[in-house]
């Protein structure tokens, strides 16, 4: 059964400061900023943390395995994958996709 998200459930949520590209292109440079918010607050104000949190960044295939390299071996994601939240901000700085959707294993 998969998960299902609601704000009901936490307290806190992790978004993205801004969108990413409609479409992503392989090998090239791309820069995730996250926030750290209250689910139920009105106001845009990010939930300041105090001890850092470490966030790791992924990808996962239809059945929720974690998926590191694409079939030829080759890593999918390149770069600095595993930041730290702090005072409720993180980045991703330079993520580099070196697969979009053709090669993943089945």
């Amino acid at each position: 059964m998969p998960f299902e998200y609601s704000d009901n459930l936490f307290k806190f949520k992790l978004t993205l400061e801004s969108s990413l590209p409609p479409k992503l292109y392989k090998h090239r440079k791309y820069e995730l900023s996250i926030k750290l918010m209250h689910c139920t607050a009105r106001s845009n104000k990010v939930v300041v943390n105090s001890k850092p949190m470490t966030l790791c960044i992924g990808v996962f295939n239809k059945d929720g395995n974690w998926v590191n390299e694409n079939i030829s071996s080759e890593p999918i994601l390149k770069g600095m994958t595993q930041v730290n939240l702090y005072e409720g901000k993180a980045e991703f700085p330079r993520l580099l996709f070196n697969e979009i959707s053709s090669n993943l294993p089945k």
